[in-house]
C-alpha cells in the first residue's frame, strides 16, 4: 500500500514540474552526417576523404567506415598521389558494410555517406538490403555524370531511397562555440596523460 501511494505521488509530482527546454540538439540526420565527416578524417587519401555510417531501424549505429586501403595493406604501402590509387582503395560505404559485425542487421538499414555514392557502391548497398541512402555534399572527383545517372537508375530499379542530405553542419560550429562560452577550460587545458 505504501509503495502504491509513493508511486502515485511521484508521478503526480513529476507532472507538475516543467520540463527544461533543450536547445541545439541535432536531428538524427544531422548527427549521423556529422559522424560521416568525423569518420572521413581517418582516411589517408589526400584528395578525397569520405565517411559512412550505417544505422538500423531503431536509429542505432551498427557500423562505420571511411575510404582506405583493404585489410592487410598498410596505408604507407600505396602511392596516394597516383591516379591508379582508386584500384587500391576501398570506399567508405564498402568498408562500413564489411565492418558490420551482424550483417543481418543491414536489412532495412539506412546508410549515411559524406558524398554521393558511385554505381558500384549502390550495387553493394542493394545486395545488402539497405533501404535508404542519405548522401552529403562532399563530391568525389572520380565520380562523373554517367556514373551518377547509373547510381540513380540502380536505386530506382531496386526501390532504394536515394536522398540528398537536407540539412547543414553549422550546428557543430555553434555547439563548440556554446561549449567554449560555458566551459572555456575544456579547450584551454591539455588532456591529462593516461
Amino acid at each position: 500500500m505504501y509503495f502504491r501511494r509513493f508511486v502515485l505521488f511521484t508521478h503526480s509530482h513529476l507532472a507538475l514540474k516543467k520540463k527544461p527546454k533543450v536547445f541545439g540538439v541535432p536531428s538524427f540526420d544531422d548527427f549521423y552526417m556529422a559522424m560521416c565527416f568525423l569518420n572521413s578524417s581517418r582516411s589517408k587519401d589526400p584528395d578525397m576523404q569520405h565517411g559512412a555510417v550505417i544505422v538500423d531501424a531503431k536509429k542505432r549505429i551498427i557500423s562505420i567506415g571511411y575510404n582506405g586501403t583493404p585489410a592487410g595493406i598498410g596505408d604507407l604501402e600505396i602511392d596516394w598521389s597516383k591516379l591508379t590509387k582508386s584500384f587500391f582503395v576501398v570506399s567508405a560505404d564498402e568498408n562500413a558494410i564489411d565492418n558490420c559485425q551482424t550483417p543481418w542487421r543491414l536489412d532495412n538499414a539506412v546508410i549515411y555517406l559524406s558524398g554521393p555514392p558511385t554505381a558500384s557502391s549502390v550495387k553493394r548497398i542493394i545486395n545488402n538490403k539497405i533501404r535508404k541512402i542519405i548522401y552529403g555534399p562532399l563530391l568525389n572527383k572520380f565520380h562523373d555524370k554517367r556514373d551518377w545517372e547509373m547510381s540513380v537508375e540502380l536505386a530506382n530499379l531496386s526501390k532504394v531511397i536515394l536522398e540528398k542530405y537536407p540539412g547543414n553542419l553549422n550546428w557543430i560550429k555553434d555547439w563548440i562555440g556554446m561549449l567554449n562560452a560555458v566551459r572555456p577550460e575544456i579547450f584551454e587545458q591539455p588532456l591529462p596523460a593516461i
